[in-house]
């Protein structure tokens, strides 16, 4: 990829982040939001190490994923694209006061282009309503992923 294009996309994510950042009141949701924006550019950039970072230790789900499996699961998803453009649709942030947990719902959206020659087994399809939710932990000034799952919304489905 040309290295004009990667610079042009990277100052854009930044002003698109900064800019959202900026009607964040609430200092805690702004944390959050940009360690999601960060995982959302490691998988972009295929950065396994980095988005490694943003899960737990601990990190389990119903499915039986753990944290090496969960950030293995996630960059085959994207594996076969090029250009690859994330959007989280939908999101929204709820902070568990007092607690040290958080929730950020949202529909990922995968816009690039396909190289179907790296397509190495079917890939997932969200359906209308379905929503995937992480859970967060704060650790020190981070806020970690320690589980995530679908949802579906009712509303949503609709």
């Amino acid at each position: 990829m040309n290295i004009r294009v990667l610079v042009a996309v990277g100052a854009t994510f930044l002003l698109l982040i900064i800019l959202s950042l900026r009607g964040c009141e609430d200092p805690t949701e702004a944390m959050i939001l940009a360690g999601m924006e960060d995982m959302v550019r490691a998988v972009e950039e295929g950065d396994r190490e980095r988005l490694d970072s943003w899960i737990a230790a601990d990190y389990r789900d119903r499915l039986g994923h753990q944290k090496d499996s969960i950030v293995r699961r996630i960059m085959d998803e994207v594996e076969h694209y090029d250009a690859l453009d994330i959007v989280l649709e939908h999101m929204s942030v709820k902070i568990e006061e007092g607690t040290g947990f958080a929730h950020v719902t949202f529909v990922p959206r995968f816009d690039g282009e396909v190289d179907a020659s790296r397509k190495k087994r079917p890939k997932y399809s969200f359906k209308k309503g379905q929503r995937l939710r992480i859970k967060l932990r704060k650790h020190g000034e981070q806020w970690l992923v320690v589980r995530g799952d679908m949802t579906v919304s009712i509303r949503g489905a609709l």
